[in-house]
């Protein structure tokens, strides 16, 4: 069974940087997804959150629809969790092949979306390595990834990132 890292942390410490310097070094495509913010609305009171492939701009994802909507002055997200269903398990099955699956970010976001759910479990237990993030919140999708045996959890803070992207920075060259 592959190896899979996933980095988790505070909100802003670096885990997203950590990946793409890591990804910034290795000479083929990656599979996998990430999760980007983008498509305010016009009074930007609302934040439209997308799954794209990995390696994609959001323009070159046009016409995805978002899987979340961020209402900014109610401090409320509403989760789309059929577009999860949908695009993200397409993203994750076009990934079958691929010599490393990204997964930035997982999220409470698929708490409702069991497609998903099940197709990030397949991978995890494949033989493609993952390199990804996983939130610090508690849900049961999350857990059940965490405590997945192939999965190895670190933990990225402000005093340990650039020690950690050392220790990752050779793992990816598969």
């Amino acid at each position: 069974m592959a190896e899979h890292i996933f980095l988790t942390g505070e909100i802003q410490v670096g885990k997203t940087t950590i990946i793409e310097r890591i990804l910034s070094g290795i000479d083929f495509v990656p599979g996998g997804f990430c999760t980007v913010a983008g498509g305010a609305s016009s009074d930007h009171s609302i934040d439209h959150i997308f799954i794209i492939p990995f390696g994609e701009s959001l323009d070159e994802s046009a016409g995805i629809p978002p899987v979340a909507d961020r209402y900014r002055n109610e401090r409320v997200i509403v989760n789309y969790p059929e577009i999860f269903d949908t695009v993200g398990v397409r993203i994750l099955k076009d990934s079958d092949g691929a010599r490393l699956i990204v997964m930035d970010e997982l999220g409470f976001m698929e708490s409702e979306a069991e497609a998903f759910q099940s197709e990030v479990m397949r991978l995890l237990d494949g033989e493609t390595p993952i390199i990804g993030v996983v939130k610090r919140r508690d849900t049961p999708f999350l857990d059940r990834v965490r405590a997945h045996e192939n999965v190895t959890v670190i933990e990225i803070r402000r005093d340990n990132r650039d020690e950690i992207f050392e220790k990752l920075k050779d793992w990816c060259d598969v």
